[in-house]
């Protein structure tokens, strides 16, 4: 595994989305989204694109581990949000339409 950006301050989107975009290049990665992806009519080219040139528009800690949101439009254009939580590695919560 490469060097990874630690997280001193989640807040700092710039920072998160640095790691967020070290742990794809890393495939350090959990997808949970796969049916809510099929369903929505995603795949992981949209993820990847969201992760490459979406923007973090906002962070949480629901849980043990802090979530955060990415908007971008899709491939083919349309409006999407995806959610990731990082613990470690980027784990693929969900991912929906704007």
């Amino acid at each position: 595994m490469g060097k990874i950006i630690p997280l001193r301050n989640p807040g700092n989107y710039r920072r998160a989305h640095q790691r967020i975009r070290a742990l794809w290049e890393e495939r350090e990665v959990i997808n949970h989204a796969k049916r809510r992806m099929q369903e929505r009519g995603f795949d992981m080219t949209d993820i990847e694109h969201a992760i490459r040139y979406g923007r973090v528009t906002d962070h949480s800690k629901p849980h043990a581990w802090w979530r955060y949101v990415l908007d971008v439009r899709s491939v083919d254009g349309r409006p999407m949000r995806v959610v990731v939580e990082i613990d470690g590695r980027l784990i693929i919560v969900t991912v929906v339409r704007r």
